[in-house]
C-alpha cells in the first residue's frame, strides 16, 4: 500500500479518534512520526468508507448525507412527491446496497486489500495512554490501601512510552498534581490522604522517568565532523537512532541508516569507519553494513518523515 496514502489515512484517524493526551501527540512532529510507524505495523482492517469511495466521491457522500438529514429525497424521477413520504433517499438505499456488498465480500475473504486500512486504536501507544487513564480512574474510586498499586502501574506504563518526547510530556503533566489528581475536588479526609500519598510518591519517580538521556539530544553543532557532513546530518542520525535503538534487527536497521544517509550525502566515513564509530560511541555492534534489501518501505517512510520533521525537505 502506498505510504502517502497510509499517511493520509493516519492523519484522518488521528483527527477522528479520541484518546487520552491526544493533544500531546498532535503538537509534536516527533511523536506523530513514532505513532505513524506503529500505525503501519498494525493489522489491516476492512474499511467500509474506503469501499464506498468505489462508488461515490467524498463530495457526493457529503451531499448525500446533507440532503438525507434534511429529509429531501434524492430521486431522479420528475414525478411530484409528497414531502416526507419517503423514509429513505435514493442515496441511503444505495449506501445500504454497497454495505451489503462490502460485508458479503468480507465474510467470503474476497475483499481487496485496497479497501482495508491500518488501525490507530490498536497501536501500543494509544492502548497505553488509555491504560494510564484507566489507572487514574481506579485511583479516584479505590480505597486508600489500593492507591500504591495503581500508582506503581502508572509509573510502569509511562516508562513504556516512546518516543522520549511523549514520555517527558506525560510525566510533566503528572508533575502538576493539582491538574491530574483534582485536588480542588478533594473534600473528604480519605481523598486528602490519597492526594498527600500521590504527591510524595510521584515526585521522585516522575523525575526519574522523564530524565532525558544525553545521547538522544539534538545538537546545535556537529560533534562528529569526521562522520557527518553537518549538524543537520548529525541530528538526522540522532532521530533515526532514537527510532531504532533497542529494536529487533539492529544489523538491518543501522545498515539502513548508514546506507540511506550515505546515499543522500550526509556521511563522510566508509562503512567500516561508521561501524567502528557506532560500536565505540553507542555500544552498538554490527557484523557488517549489509546492503541486501535495505530500502524497506517502512524504514524509508520513517526516514522521510524524520527528515520532514527536521525541515530537511517538504514532501513525505
Amino acid at each position: 500500500m502506498d505510504n502517502k496514502v497510509n499517511f493520509e489515512g493516519f492523519k484522518n484517524d488521528l483527527d477522528k479518534l479520541q484518546f487520552p493526551y491526544k493533544h500531546m501527540v498532535k503538537d509534536s512532529e516527533e511523536i506523530k512520526i513514532s505513532l505513524f510507524k506503529e500505525y503501519i505495523s498494525t493489522d489491516l482492517d476492512p474499511d467500509l468508507s474506503l469501499f464506498t469511495k468505489k462508488y461515490f466521491t467524498d463530495e457526493e457522500v457529503d451531499a448525500g448525507f446533507k440532503y438525507a438529514n434534511r429529509k429531501i429525497p434524492l430521486v431522479k424521477s420528475k414525478k411530484n412527491v409528497i414531502a416526507g413520504s419517503f423514509t429513505q433517499t435514493d442515496f441511503e438505499i444505495r449506501l445500504h446496497e454497497i454495505a451489503k456488498e462490502f460485508y458479503s465480500l468480507k465474510n467470503k475473504n474476497q475483499l481487496d486489500k485496497k479497501y482495508c486500512k491500518f488501525n490507530l486504536a490498536k497501536t501500543n501507544t494509544v492502548k497505553t495512554l488509555y491504560d494510564i487513564e484507566r489507572q487514574i480512574r481506579n485511583i479516584k474510586k479505590s480505597s486508600e490501601s489500593r492507591v500504591p498499586q495503581f500508582a506503581e502501574k502508572i509509573i510502569f506504563l509511562i516508562s513504556k512510552l516512546q518516543p522520549e518526547e511523549l514520555r517527558i510530556a506525560i510525566t510533566e503533566n503528572f508533575s502538576d498534581s493539582n491538574q491530574v489528581f483534582w485536588l480542588s475536588e478533594l473534600e473528604d479526609e480519605e481523598e486528602r490522604i490519597k492526594a498527600d500519598f500521590l504527591r510524595t510518591f510521584f515526585k521522585p519517580k516522575i523525575n526519574e522517568v522523564k530524565a532525558p538521556k544525553e545521547e538522544n539530544k539534538l545538537s546545535i553543532k556537529n560533534p562528529y565532523p569526521q562522520i557527518f557532513t553537518s549538524q543537520e546530518a548529525y541530528n538526522l542520525f540522532i532521530k533515526l537512532h532514537g527510532a531504532y535503538k533497542g529494536k529487533d534487527f539492529p544489523q538491518a536497521n543501522y545498515s539502513f541508516i548508514y546506507l540511506t544517509m550515505d546515499a543522500d550525502g550526509y556521511i563522510l566515513q566508509s562503512a567500516v569507519g561508521f561501524k567502528n564509530w557506532l560500536s565505540k560511541e553507542f555500544d552498538i555492534t554490527l557484523d557488517r553494513i549489509d546492503s541486501r534489501k535495505y530500502k524497506d518501505s517502512k524504514r524509508m517512510t520513517t526516514y522521510s518523515l524524520i527528515k520532514d520533521s527536521l525541515g530537511m525537505f517538504e514532501d513525505i
